[in-house]
């Protein structure tokens, strides 16, 4: 008993310290259906005025991979617990297995000006070849961002004039058009409370099984004595 018990403390050690999710930004967020362009059908169960619901998260120490001084660039697997969910009425558009949630920071950059981005790949709208979904924040007054450093919160929409989120697919029906819906984001909320990661999970089980495992092995020695 006191073996399996063992193991079980010394898979759950770290996952209480550090991998349930102190170290990662969950941020929630609503929205509304303001356009769709659509010349294949793919959102055609869809509205302007639909409700949009969602959230993302991603892990709040990743490293920034844009040397630009003015661009930060951030990577996180979905294994790793990086997505973006899109929720339109009851219909969610969510990351596939294997696809990366990338996360742009730019502060007064050509163009973009002073813009938070995510984007990530999603499983793909009915008859469509493949599917994406972002999220853009932008100020064109280049007031709302000094650096290009990760998002820890979720931002200040009253900073962001421009806050908005698209679900596109790709080469779609047998013209292989693009079909994107488009929403604009009306609140966003950090969640304090942290979520486990896919791979916090996979952890618990193992250390279920491990407990399972050292049970059945126990009665066995039992009987047999």
């Amino acid at each position: 008993m006191k073996l399996h018990i063992a193991v079980f403390a010394a898979v759950l050690v770290p996952l209480s310290s550090s991998a349930l999710g102190a170290d990662r930004v969950l941020v929630t967020f609503t929205g509304t259906v303001s356009s769709i362009t659509d010349p294949v059908d793919v959102f055609s169960d869809f509205s302007v005025g639909d409700p949009v619901t969602g959230r993302y998260t991603y892990g709040s120490t990743l490293p920034d991979t844009q040397p630009h001084p003015g661009y930060g660039t951030y990577r996180q697997s979905f294994w790793d617990g990086g997505g973006l969910w899109i929720t339109v009425r009851s219909t969610e558009f969510a990351p596939y297995v294997g696809s990366v949630l990338e996360i742009g920071v730019a502060n007064n950059y050509p163009i973009v000006h002073d813009m938070f981005s995510l984007q990530t790949q999603i499983l793909e709208p009915p008859d469509c070849v493949a599917g994406g979904s972002l999220l853009i924040f932008k100020d064109l007054s280049d007031r709302a961002i000094t650096g290009d450093a990760l998002f820890l919160l979720a931002p200040d929409l009253s900073a962001f004039p421009l806050s908005f989120g698209q679900v596109v697919g790709y080469w779609c029906g047998s013209s292989g058009q693009d079909a994107t819906l488009e929403f604009n984001v009306t609140s966003v909320t950090t969640v304090e409370t942290p979520i486990p990661t896919l791979s916090t999970w996979a952890l618990a089980i193992t250390a279920l099984s491990l407990m399972a495992c050292g049970t059945i092995v126990l009665r066995r020695r039992r009987v047999a004595s």
